[in-house]
This record gives C-alpha cells, structure tokens and sequence, in this order.
C-alpha cells in the first residue's frame, strides 16, 4: 500500500470512526430515552395494577352491599307477605270460641246430666277476664305463650305456601294445638272453670 493510500485509508476509517461514534452517541440516547419511558411504563404499570385491584375491592364491597339490600328488601318484602297473609287468617280468638263451642256442642250431644251446665257466654266472659288483665300471672303468661306459638305454626305454614310447597289437612289441623294445649292446661281448667 502506498503512502497516499494509507493516508486516504486512515481517512476514510477516520470518518467512519466519526460515523460511527455519532451513531453510537445516537443509539445511547435512545438507550437512555427507552430505559427512562420502561420506567415510566412500569411505573404506570404499577398504578394501573394498584387501581384494577381498588376497583375489584370496591366492586366486591359493593356487591355485597347490594346483595344485603336486596335481600334486606326481599325479607322485607316477604315479612310484609306473611303479615298481610296472617291477617287473611282466623285469629287465636276465632278458633278459640270454635273450640269451646265444639266442646260445648259435644258435651250437650252426649247428653251427660253431671255437674252444672256451663254456656259459651260464660266461658267466654271467663276467657274475656283472663285476656284483658293487666296482672302478669301464670295464666297470662301461658295464654301468651299460647298465641305466640300459635302465630309462629301460621307463620311456618304461610312460608312453606310461600316458597310453593302444599299444605295437608293434618297441618292445618294442626293449626288447632295451641288453643287445645291452653284449654288442657291445668291452670287454665281451673281460671276458666272447664
């Protein structure tokens, strides 16, 4: 190689030195510009994550408030139902004067000439004193306990009709034992005179 072609060599190299430096200058910038937009990418990653998991929490907390005041309404609702229900049905008081009427009926039907003869006027007079005191006495609290159980077996009836099931005669026979229980129980027998 000659002397001019070293030089025109060293030249060309030179200048591509510089070609390349520049590219690499180039190519380090965008190095710096692309790591500092993957930070920003991963720092917006980051917040992105942390909201999509705020926003399932959030959507999971108000689903279950939803869930509770739908279901709030719809016991609501059902309550409203069941009461609505029970007042279409005869009261612990109907079916008490059925049920001493019936015992009054079977007795004048047997024909029993013991003891003195009792009329439903009476009894009821009786059953109205015990009803309408105002003392807490074992026979108010039995007679309580009486309609209370004989609301809840209406109640138990009116929601298996509810939720489609069929109520059977015997159930609704059934119905009866409260007010039977009361007019057996001993303390009662003896408020009343039966």
């Amino acid at each position: 190689m000659t002397q001019e072609q070293i030089k025109k060599r060293i030249g060309e190299l030179q200048k591509e030195n510089i070609q390349v430096e520049q590219n690499l200058n180039t190519l380090f910038n965008s190095q710096s510009n692309l790591r500092k937009q993957l930070q920003e990418a991963e720092k917006n990653i980051g917040m992105k994550e942390r909201r999509i998991s705020e926003i399932k929490r959030d959507v999971f907390e108000l689903t279950i408030s939803l869930n509770k005041l739908v279901k709030e309404q719809e016991e609501k609702e059902r309550a409203e139902e069941i009461s609505k229900r029970i007042k279409l049905q005869p009261t612990f008081n109907d079916v008490l004067q059925k049920e001493l009427n019936a015992i009054l009926c079977e007795l004048r039907e047997m024909n029993f000439n013991l003891g003195e003869e009792t009329t439903f006027d009476e009894l009821w007079k009786r059953y109205k004193g015990l009803a309408e005191s105002k003392y807490l006495t074992r026979e108010t609290q039995i007679l309580a306990e009486a309609k209370t159980r004989y609301k809840e077996m209406l109640t138990i009836l009116i929601e298996k009709e509810l939720d489609g099931g069929k109520i059977d005669l015997i159930e609704k026979r059934n119905l009866k034992l409260p007010i039977q229980n009361f007019l057996s129980n001993q303390f009662i027998k003896n408020e009343l005179q039966l």
